[in-house]
């Protein structure tokens, strides 16, 4: 992606600007990769109107400041005017917006934005792989952008074995999440993830809405990965994925290899209240 997709929010005057470059940068972690250390979060926009939980995402800018010592002085709602005002100006119905604020220099926010495609059918047709790692992240409830320096390499492991996602694991193997996502499994119809050292996904908070709405239990205790052959059934959620199968781990097949009824039926009602969590900016 081009420059021309990055903009400057300035807290203090009020107005944003739009950053130029002749520079080429393959995605949104490629170009914030080259920020200072920071908090960010990623949006998924509608129609350049709406955002899908657009008050909580606010929230998590803020409140990344406060878990790293910091303060944050301005009113995080400004963002809302310039927000709409790039978005107007975009082709496409759906787009990925990247927020970052810095540490060292809070009066500004940057602005990436990437028009959002959706993943091939066959992803949640078929599912997908995964690998894990032993990355560990300083302050999982918050997003500080030297993580994504950080799975920088790991990252590109991804992009050359052509798998989807890296789960992060535990001194003691257990299963925490995704370098950009949550994880899930299910065993006996049961639900399991990670309730600490992890991130709290805005999207991971709807499947757990959904999984309430649809009567599943919720156990809040992570896989141990020795014990992958015992799960039915495992997905992952972020942003841009929704609710996304996965069928392998390393090199551990995850129940019959296949997407399975809960992982469905959970996409199902995920949608519905994914659909109502849009607000407008």
């Amino acid at each position: 992606m081009k420059l021309n997709q990055y903009w400057r929010f300035d807290f203090v005057k009020n107005v944003y600007a739009e950053i130029y470059s002749d520079r080429l940068f393959i995605s949104i972690d490629a170009l914030a990769a080259s920020f200072p250390n920071g908090v960010y979060t990623t949006l998924r926009t509608r129609q350049s109107k709406f955002a899908l939980q657009l008050a909580a995402h606010f929230s998590r800018l803020v409140d990344g400041f406060k878990l790293n010592d910091y303060q944050f002085p301005y009113e995080i709602n400004q963002l809302r005017a310039p927000l709409s005002a790039i978005l107007v100006g975009l082709s496409g119905d759906e787009h990925k917006v990247r927020l970052h604020i810095p540490f060292q220099e809070p009066n500004f926010c940057n602005i990436v934005v990437e028009e959002l495609k959706p993943y091939p059918n066959r992803c949640y047709e078929d599912g997908v792989a995964v690998k894990t790692n032993h990355l560990l992240r300083i302050n999982p409830l918050a997003k500080q952008s030297s993580f994504i320096e950080l799975s920088k390499a790991e990252k590109n492991l991804l992009r050359k074995e052509e798998l989807e996602e890296s789960l992060i694991l535990s001194d003691s193997g257990a299963i925490l999440e995704g370098l950009t996502s949550n994880f899930f499994g299910i065993k006996s119809n049961s639900v399991f993830t990670a309730s600490q050292n992890v991130l709290y996904g805005i999207t991971r908070a709807i499947l757990l809405e959904a999984a309430e709405t649809g009567g599943y239990k919720i156990i809040f205790k992570p896989i141990d990965y020795h014990l992958v052959f015992e799960l039915d059934e495992a997905f992952i959620t972020s942003t841009s994925r929704k609710v996304m199968p996965v069928v392998q781990i390393d090199n551990k097949k995850v129940g019959d290899g296949r997407p399975g009824p809960v992982t469905k039926n959970l996409i199902k009602l995920f949608q519905v209240i994914f659909d109502a969590k849009f607000e407008s900016i």
